[in-house]
């Protein structure tokens, strides 16, 4: 079996890095305007891996991969983290889908495709898994 690549973009990231590392960016005007204009509440979208220890459901989180080739100028819109997904893993994923949306669902590895899975067949999976 092979891995799957997924591709989610971080959309904000130009935000979250002045937040970062410039402190005095949170007081000017171009921070006032994006709060109030685009309601940013720029997240970073992450991928983790889901398994059972110790009797409860725990998270191991993965670090993607930042790709800039389809970035804009400034760095809000185009940025995606990639993630290497393994079959026989279950997975919880969190993305943007625009500056106000958010989804956040779990997943597994089907032949080369990544196939949604509800909270039920996580456990189910789970405890397939962990027996």
């Amino acid at each position: 079996m092979f891995p799957v690549v997924i591709s989610l973009e971080w959309i904000g990231s130009d935000i979250d890095y002045a937040r970062r590392y410039i402190p005095a960016w949170n007081k000017t005007k171009m921070y006032k305007r994006h709060t109030t204009y685009k309601g940013i509440q720029s997240r970073k979208p992450w991928v983790a891996r889901v398994f059972i220890s110790h009797g409860r459901m725990q998270r191991d989180f993965l670090k993607g991969q930042k790709d800039y080739s389809q970035s804009n100028a400034s760095g809000s819109r185009g940025i995606f983290l990639r993630f290497v997904l393994y079959p026989g893993e279950i997975y919880e994923i969190f993305s943007n889908i625009s500056y106000a949306r958010t989804e956040r669902f779990f997943a597994r590895i089907s032949g080369r495709s990544i196939e949604r899975i509800n909270e039920d067949e996580v456990s189910t999976c789970l405890k397939n898994l962990s027996a």
